[in-house]
C-alpha cells in the first residue's frame, strides 16, 4: 500500500513562540552601529504564507536610544525567510531572511537599523528553526498502532508501516506545509464464523 499525509503546521502555533523569543531577546540591549545601545520592546507576532514559498514574520515594538538622545519610535518589523528541510530531514531552518520595516516616522534610520541588525532576524530564525524528530516518530507510533490490527465483522486487517519519507516544506496560506509520502504492507484475513 501507499499513503500520502498532508501534514500542516498552523502559523499561530508559531507566532507565540517567536514572541516569546523576542520578548527575551530584548532583555538586551541592541548594539547599532551610529547610534550604541537601543533599548527595544516587542509586541504581537503575526506569521503568514506570502510569495516564493517564504513565510512574512510582522512583529510590533517600539524602540528608544539608551542615550535618550532620539525620541521613541514605534512600528513593524516585517521580516521574510525561506523554510528549508532537506528531503527526509526532520530539521526545519529559515534561511534568505529580508528585512524591512513601517514606522510611525518619527526616527526611521532608527527602526531600519533596528530590523537590520542581525540580532533580530537571527533571534526569529532561531525560535521559527525546529527539529522535529521526537514529534514525527510519536506520530508515526501512533500511526502504526492505529492500523496494526483492525477487525470488521469477520474481516481482520493487518498493516503496518515499511517505509516513510517527507519532502521539503512549503509555505501555505494557512501554515507550513509538510507533504509525507509512506509505503507500507497489509493483510486482509476472513475469519470463519
Amino acid at each position: 500500500m501507499q499513503f500520502f499525509i498532508p501534514v500542516i503546521a498552523d502559523y499561530a502555533q508559531l507566532e507565540p513562540v517567536v514572541q516569546k523569543a523576542l520578548v527575551k531577546r530584548a532583555a538586551r540591549p541592541f548594539d547599532l552601529p551610529g547610534i550604541g545601545p537601543v533599548n527595544a520592546r516587542f509586541g504581537k507576532v503575526t506569521i503568514y504564507g506570502t510569495t516564493g514559498n517564504r513565510i512574512a514574520v510582522g512583529a510590533g515594538f517600539t524602540a528608544r536610544d539608551a542615550a535618550g538622545r532620539l525620541p521613541e519610535t514605534a512600528g513593524t518589523l516585517w521580516l521574510t525567510a525561506l523554510p528549508v528541510n532537506p528531503p527526509d530531514s526532520r530539521e526545519v531552518q529559515f534561511r534568505e531572511l529580508k528585512v524591512a520595516g513601517v514606522t510611525n516616522g518619527k526616527v526611521t534610520d532608527l527602526l531600519l537599523q533596528l530590523a537590520n541588525a542581525p540580532a533580530i532576524s537571527q533571534t526569529i530564525a532561531g525560535a521559527l528553526s525546529q527539529n522535529f524528530s521526537r514529534d514525527y516518530d510519536a506520530l508515526l507510533g501512533k500511526i502504526g498502532r492505529a492500523i496494526d490490527t483492525q477487525r470488521e465483522g469477520r474481516l481482520v486487517i493487518r498493516a503496518r508501516i515499511d517505509n516513510v519519507r517527507t519532502e521539503p516544506l512549503r509555505a501555505a496560506g494557512r501554515g507550513l506545509y509538510l507533504p509525507v509520502w509512506g509505503t507500507g504492507t497489509a493483510a486482509i484475513e476472513v475469519q470463519p464464523r
